[in-house]
């Protein structure tokens, strides 16, 4: 998950990724500090007050190719979800990647977590979707931008699914970026669940996570995705010991 930022000039407006295709559409929020591109996919099966699922790439992917390739666009055709697909502008990042390490991007009225928290507003009421029924997931850089709107916004969310993502908080620029890919965090389950506790003034309830990580991930350590359910046991108060689940080749 390369995660070298460079924020350049403003990029112009982006066309629909599926032109003339009328199940995807543009979402243009009047509040998008984090300079985002964004769209909304609404298969023919979806009913009035759908569901929604804010899908986050990953580094040097792009919205579309995410969504149709990782199998959103064919589970939302299925199901009858709608999806919302934030995209990072290359200005933004060079690799394309959301600055889920850039404390400016993912605190709460600010950057990149406001531009996708307005998208999620702004795509409930376009298509007149369940605001209880929203949920957020992401692929690396995007999983960790998906903890850091759960942690920022989290009233907006129902869940979120993380895979081979990274705790909020636990970086703050480049180089601890790097520092916690390649060995984890170093904070404790209270200090993980404090930066949660802190980003919002929300009280609860709090948005369920689940977590998906590779055994042999040799980007983004495994042991994240266990600091990532340290740090939301402790937002959610829960105690004993913790159970995981294989699957797989062991």
């Amino acid at each position: 998950m390369p995660v070298f930022t460079s924020r350049l000039p403003k990029a112009s407006p982006r066309p629909s990724p599926r032109s003339g295709d009328p199940a995807w559409s543009t979402v243009n929020p009047a509040h998008n500090p984090g300079d985002l591109g964004g769209w909304t996919y609404r298969p023919a099966a979806a009913r009035p007050n759908a569901a929604l699922v804010v899908v986050l790439h990953g580094c040097t992917q792009t919205a579309r190719s995410y969504a149709d390739h990782a199998g959103w666009k064919t589970l939302a055709d299925q199901e009858g979800f709608v999806l919302l697909c934030p995209e990072q502008r290359r200005g933004n990042n060079a690799n394309l990647c959301f600055n889920w390490f850039e404390t400016a991007d993912v605190t709460r009225g600010q950057g990149e977590a406001a531009s996708i928290a307005a998208m999620v507003m702004a795509a409930v009421d376009q298509h007149g979707l369940d605001p209880a029924r929203v949920f957020v997931t992401g692929l690396s850089a995007g999983a960790a931008m998906a903890g850091a709107m759960l942690a920022t916004y989290p009233e907006l969310f129902a869940g979120g699914a993380l895979i081979a993502g990274l705790p909020f908080g636990e970086a703050a620029g480049l180089q601890q970026a790097l520092a916690t890919m390649g060995h984890g965090g170093r904070m404790g389950p209270a200090a993980l669940g404090h930066r949660v506790r802190a980003a919002s003034p929300h009280a609860g309830p709090w948005p369920r996570v689940s977590i998906w990580h590779g055994a042999q991930d040799t980007i983004v350590t495994p042991a994240a995705s266990e600091q990532i359910a340290a740090q939301w046991a402790d937002v959610h108060g829960l105690t004993g010991r913790s159970t995981a689940v294989r699957t797989g080749p062991h």
